[in-house]
């Protein structure tokens, strides 16, 4: 009877540890799931994308040497967006620059690029840089390509100059993360840039409505947002009013940030988690 009663003591206290060892491997598993759970963006959240530049030999014959000059034009973005860090606070970083030109296809005339010739082989350009790019970067995707140019981009039917427009939304989303600017080595392309990365995430003009789920979901628009107080996305007056952000822009871009996931906006440490989880 002892031995029955010693037996069936040490049978519980076997029982008993091994529900703690499990009961403590659970909680570590459950803290293990936590860590990797996708970090949703909202107010007050960072966002990080990187930038890979194109520019164009007359650009490089302007500046220099390009990666210092590249490197204070993204500081002077970065100035922009800091205007409402305290609803959304964007970093963009430099990644790297290459030589590129678009060729005859996208040429009006001497100095003058057709901005819809341009965004095309823009995108196919980029889609070729950004293969390259994960080859040797696999866990350092490109949030965005930016076209630096001396030459102007305008419109062939009107002769305007307007940039060129990538996808609202399109931050991230190969073939659709472009931007081209004029620059003229003095960084006055700085503004159109942001305004361009500014679409990509998500915004619309001040004053208008949103764009729609097809290109971001659950996003109020700008209605509320008087273009002519001259915000970035606004109408641009003579002050430096315009290179500032109205208080519905930074809104847009945590919804369309949202959209694209952490493997996005997130840090250097979080997409690489991601893109480790996928492949």
């Amino acid at each position: 009877m002892v031995l029955l009663k010693v037996f069936l003591v040490l049978c519980f206290l076997a029982y008993g540890m091994s529900l703690n060892v499990y009961s403590d491997l659970n909680a570590r598993s459950n803290s293990k799931i936590k860590i990797m759970e996708p970090r949703e963006i909202y107010v007050k959240s960072s966002a990080y994308l990187e930038l890979y530049f194109l520019f164009s030999r007359e650009h490089k014959q302007s500046v220099g040497n390009e990666r210092i000059y590249l490197t204070e034009f993204v500081k002077r973005m970065n100035d922009i967006f800091e205007t409402q860090r305290d609803i959304l606070h964007v970093t963009f970083t430099f990644l790297k620059a290459s030589v590129w030109n678009p060729g005859k296809q996208a040429q009006i005339a001497k100095g003058r690029l057709d901005a819809e010739a341009l965004k095309r082989l823009l995108k196919k350009q980029a889609t070729i840089v950004e293969t390259k790019w994960n080859k040797t970067h696999p866990y350092q995707p490109i949030s965005a390509v930016i076209f630096v140019t001396t030459q102007e981009i305008k419109n062939k039917t009107t002769n305007s100059p307007i940039g060129i427009n990538g996808r609202i939304g399109g931050i991230c989303l190969t073939g659709e993360k472009v931007v081209a600017v004029t620059d003229d080595g003095d960084y006055s392309g700085v503004r159109e840039a942001a305004r361009q990365l500014s679409l990509l995430m998500g915004a619309v003009y001040d004053g208008e409505n949103p764009p729609g789920s097809d290109f971001v979901k659950g996003s109020d628009g700008a209605k509320s947002c008087d273009p002519n107080e001259g915000f970035l996305m606004g109408k641009w007056g003579k002050d430096q009013k315009s290179f500032n952000l109205s208080e519905c822009t930074p809104y847009q871009h945590i919804m369309g940030l949202r959209q694209r996931g952490p493997g996005c906006y997130g840090t250097q440490e979080e997409k690489k988690n991601m893109l480790k989880t996928i492949k």
